[in-house]
């Protein structure tokens, strides 16, 4: 997943840890199932990745209409 982003022009290193300084310290009490901070990463990912795949579509979506003017 990290591959990908960084494939995209972001920085997954970045994006993990503006996402772990925003939230505060926290501890998860869970019974019988262990916490996935692995897929809490790539699901911080997925959404960083969206966010700059709406950017992108909306820009190509802009430039388009713009030269049909």
């Amino acid at each position: 997943m990290k591959e990908i982003v960084r494939a995209l022009g972001l920085n997954p290193e970045e994006i993990l840890t503006k996402k772990a300084l925003a939230m505060p310290h926290r501890i998860v009490i869970t019974a019988g199932a262990k916490p996935s901070h692995d897929q809490d990463h790539v699901d911080t990912l997925l959404k960083a990745l969206k966010q700059k795949l709406k950017q992108e579509i909306t820009a190509e979506t802009t430039d388009k209409a713009l030269k049909t003017v």
